[in-house]
């Protein structure tokens, strides 16, 4: 029986290993999202009013492309809880020495982060960054807010991980049923 289990396991490991081995290498995704509020100096536009609350999120691939990168999916934007209408046409990261962080780019308007460098040499660095935040690259601090970049895991690192939880529930499952097999003969008849 130890046997099959030991054979059974390494069967499963193999499966794993060649599945992620055989999964292109792609770009590790982020996740960029942010809040925070605007000032009561701030200019009143599509993305900003004074004394407005504002959230947005959008995925890059990791590193990207360029700078500015047009390569962003799945973004949304909301100015006091309601959704703002746009197309995001490019991101464009800062370095340190020009106030860091990024600016998301419109149609006719820009909302400019800043902050810490976190993409200028196309790597985009996860973590959290508390944010000064200006419209149209005013220059002139309009709001706050804090900006968090995670890692989205690769559809190989799910694939290991439910393979590895089965594997652990099969083990378990099996050693209750033969621990309530050795009760049950232990047991007078």
């Amino acid at each position: 029986m130890k046997v099959l289990n030991i054979k059974l396991a390494s069967l499963a490991c193999a499966l794993v290993a060649a599945a992620t081995l055989s999964t292109p290498a792609s770009a590790q995704e982020v996740l960029i999202s942010g809040s925070g509020y605007w000032g009561p100096n701030a200019t009143t536009t599509s993305y900003g009013a004074p004394d407005e609350t504002w959230s947005f999120s959008f995925y890059l691939p990791n590193p990207i492309s360029s700078n500015p990168t047009t390569q962003a999916t799945g973004f949304t934007y909301d100015l006091n809880g309601s959704p703002v209408v746009g197309t995001l046409d490019s991101v464009y990261f800062f370095s340190a020495t020009v106030n860091g962080l990024f600016d998301l780019t419109f149609a006719n308007e820009s909302v400019s982060f800043y902050g810490q460098d976190v993409g200028s040499t196309l790597t985009i660095v996860p973590g959290y960054y508390p944010a000064s935040v200006a419209l149209n690259d005013a220059g002139i601090t309009m709001g706050y807010g804090d900006i968090t970049i995670t890692a989205v895991p690769e559809p190989a690192t799910w694939l290991m991980l439910g393979v590895g939880a089965a594997a652990v529930l099969v083990l378990v499952r099996r050693r209750r049923v033969e621990r309530d097999t050795l009760a049950a003969s232990l047991l007078p008849a």
